[in-house]
Order: C-alpha cells, then sequence, then structure tokens
C-alpha cells in the first residue's frame, strides 16, 4: 500500500501538558496470533460476541522520521449503549511495515477504548479472551498488560541448588553472601534494558494517541456542557413528583429530580481530544473559582420552545456573583486557548420536564409555582455528554470536578 505524506496534522503537536489522559487507563489491548483470514476472524467474533464490526478505513500511523502515514486494515464497532469503541487492526500492512513492532509476533491487534466511569472490566475482557480462543485457526490471543509488558524485565528461571552442590563441604557466611550478592546483581535492569523500556513505553504511548486521533476523524463529535448537580430538598422532591404524576393523563415526560441540572456553561460538539483539553482547563478553572456549595433562590417557573412538537418547563434561578464570574473566567480562558463555544446570554436555569404542544398546561404551571422563592443547592459542578439512545435524550457524565 503507497504511503501519503502529511499535508497539515501532526498528532504529536498536541501540547505535553494536555497528554495526560492518554494513558493505559481506558485503552485495553489484545494481541492476537491466528493463521486465518481478517474477514472470516472478524465474521466469526461478530457472530459469537454479538458485535457489528464493520471495515472502516485504514487505521493511520504516523512515522515520524520520514513525516508519512501508513496505514493498516481495521475494523470498528460502537457500543453506545456502554459507550465504548472497539477497533480490530492488522497489526502489519501490505508492506510488511508492523504496527506496534515490540509485538509484532501477533497478527491482529484488538483495542477496547472503555468507559471510564466504569471500573471493573476484568469479566469483559476474559469474556472477549474466551470467546475468541475457541475461533478455528487462533493460535493465541493475550491481554496485553502495559505494566508488565512496559515496566517488567523477564525473569531468568532461577535454577534452585544444594549448598553443598554449590560449594561442597568448604563452605563460609562468606562465599553465601558473595552468592546472593551476585544473584541480585544479575537481576538488576541493565542500561540497555532501560533504554528498551523507555523505547517500548514511547511506541505504546504514541499507539494511544493515534488511537484517539482515528477516532476523532470518523466519530461523531460530542455535545457537551458544564453544570452545576443540583440538591432537590426531600419534601421538595415529593411535591414535584406528586405535581407531576397528578397529569399524567398529559404528554409530559418528567426528568428524575436525580438527574436536575443547572447549565453553566453549553459548550457544543467537541471531539476527543478537544474534550480531554476541555477537562483540564475547567478544572484549573473551578479550583479558583468553586469552594464551596452554593444556595441559590427559584426566580419563576417558564415555558420555552424546544422543537416543533414539545416545549420544556424551566424552573428559572436568579443568578448570583459567583455563577456569573465563573462563566465569565471560563469565557476568557477558552479564547485564550482558541477553543469555540457559543457563549450566547441565556438566564440560568433547570430543566424539569417535556411537554407536548397544545396540551394545558396552565393549571400544571400555577402549582409549580409553589416553588418560586424557594432555596436550593448547587453541588460541585460536572462536564456533562448529550446522546440520544432510541430518541431518548439522555445525559452521560465525562468528569466531575
Amino acid at each position: 500500500m503507497a504511503k501519503q505524506n502529511i499535508l497539515s496534522l501532526n498528532i504529536n503537536s498536541f501540547p505535553i501538558e494536555r497528554q495526560a489522559d492518554y494513558d493505559e487507563k481506558r485503552v485495553i489491548l489484545l494481541g492476537i496470533k491466528s493463521n486465518s483470514y481478517m474477514s472470516y476472524m472478524v465474521f466469526c467474533i461478530n457472530k459469537m460476541l454479538l458485535k457489528k464490526f464493520k471495515i472502516i478505513k485504514d487505521f493511520e500511523k504516523t512515522n515520524i522520521k520520514t513525516n508519512e502515514l501508513t496505514f493498516f486494515k481495521t475494523y470498528y464497532y460502537e457500543d453506545t449503549f456502554l459507550r465504548e469503541h472497539h477497533l480490530i487492526i492488522k497489526n502489519k500492512n501490505s508492506d510488511n511495515e508492523i504496527l506496534i513492532p515490540f509485538l509484532k509476533d501477533f497478527k491482529y491487534l484488538y483495542v477496547l477504548l472503555k468507559n471510564d466511569r466504569m471500573e471493573e472490566y476484568d469479566k469483559v475482557v476474559d469474556e472477549i479472551l474466551q470467546t475468541i480462543k475457541t475461533i478455528s485457526d487462533i493460535v493465541e490471543i493475550r491481554h496485553v498488560d502495559f505494566n508488565k509488558h512496559i515496566y517488567e524485565k523477564p525473569k531468568k528461571k532461577k535454577v534452585f541448588k544444594d549448598i553443598n552442590t554449590l560449594f561442597g563441604d568448604d563452605y563460609s557466611l562468606e562465599k553465601l553472601d558473595n552468592f546472593q550478592q551476585e544473584e541480585e546483581k544479575n537481576e538488576e535492569i541493565s542500561d540497555k534494558d532501560i533504554k528498551k523500556i523507555e523505547k517500548n513505553k514511547g511506541i505504546l504511548y504514541s499507539f494511544y494517541q493515534d488511537v484517539y486521533s482515528f477516532l476523532d476523524t470518523f466519530s461523531c463529535e460530542k455535545k457537551i456542557f458544564l453544570a452545576y448537580i443540583t440538591k432537590i430538598p426531600p419534601l421538595f422532591e415529593e411535591r414535584i413528583n406528586s405535581i407531576f404524576d397528578s397529569y399524567i393523563y398529559m404528554h409530559l415526560q418528567k426528568i428524575p429530580c436525580i438527574n436536575y441540572h443547572l447549565t453553566l456553561q453549553y459548550i457544543g460538539e467537541k471531539s476527543y481530544l478537544q474534550i480531554h483539553k476541555i477537562k483540564l482547563i475547567i478544572k484549573e478553572i473551578l479550583l479558583e473559582d468553586f469552594k464551596e456549595d452554593i444556595e441559590v433562590e427559584v426566580e419563576n417557573i417558564e415555558i420555552k420552545e424546544h422543537n416543533k412538537n414539545n416545549v420544556l418547563l424551566w424552573m428559572m434561578i436568579k443568578e448570583n456573583d459567583i455563577i456569573k464570574n465563573t462563566k465569565q473566567h471560563i469565557k476568557e480562558v477558552f479564547k485564550q486557548e482558541k477553543i469555540s463555544a457559543p457563549f450566547t446570554v441565556f438566564p440560568p436555569h433547570i430543566t424539569i420536564a417535556k411537554v407536548k404542544k397544545n396540551d394545558n398546561i396552565n393549571s400544571l404551571l400555577r402549582e409549580l409555582d409553589f416553588f418560586i422563592g424557594k432555596k436550593i443547592t448547587i453541588k460541585s459542578p460536572i462536564l456533562f455528554e448529550s446522546i440520544t439512545i432510541d430518541n431518548d435524550l439522555q445525559y452521560e457524565i465525562i468528569e466531575t470536578f
């Protein structure tokens, strides 16, 4: 396959201080040794693991020395429910170039970019390993553990001998101490080993960056926003639920109180690289601006246009200096860092329900007026991603600050 010159994008130009999130924590890497064709193996994986891998454009790797891109055949599957990305990449292309050289014995690489809100992935990985093992012509499949393959030097097989065998009848504590010191010296990592470790570490780290950059080029962008978690007093929560339940006959979709949030800033559609950069920037801002929980006052209940079929019910919040100053701080830093965001002026609010148009909601609004003047607490900010699954708008937490 012919090589292609890079015209503009150099993935390694991303500032190093913004690369902190590109580590082994989200990427699970499996190496597959197989004698089968890639298409057959993927067909079996789809059938046995109930996936929907499809061939996509080739995975791209940057050759730093030649400033060129090399290409590797790739299949991709996204689990929108679990928020996971799966890639199967051929480790050797038609030009005999290797994607990850120190894993050259593996013909294919299975990459799982996991949901960072889920901590336990051992069962998921084990299911993938055990299932793929059963496919015909699979020689071996192994979890490529970052720490093991990067940091751990292969240990020499120890040959345990009887002391008499080592020293004969004439041995002393001095001889034994010298022997133990020599054994420990043999297990030390040499300068050559350290250089190899650092080289492999850089290769794998660069591969992680390539995965994120690759996903950026074809995955749909994410609509994200920064919001405060809102704590509603238990009595208020009971009253809201009671009111909405009494209007069950209306085309009303209430927002569970546990999902109430006060939007601080809508950031818009951003890529993976941008999201990671934004997370670090916002964290720095909030360390200065958000010291403790804030008490705010409900100012009004209003109807806002949502789409041609529905309207939203907004619980309007009286703006205070902390909210106002934080929004201004974000605007200034985003401008400085050249991050675009729609800084449109809108009043602070909490969306509490969605109602179909033409429904008579005046009676509902009168009952909800009960909350005007009441105090509620807003807690630590959260970076959200809004996603739609089966026409249902859901919120995924990206980061809690």
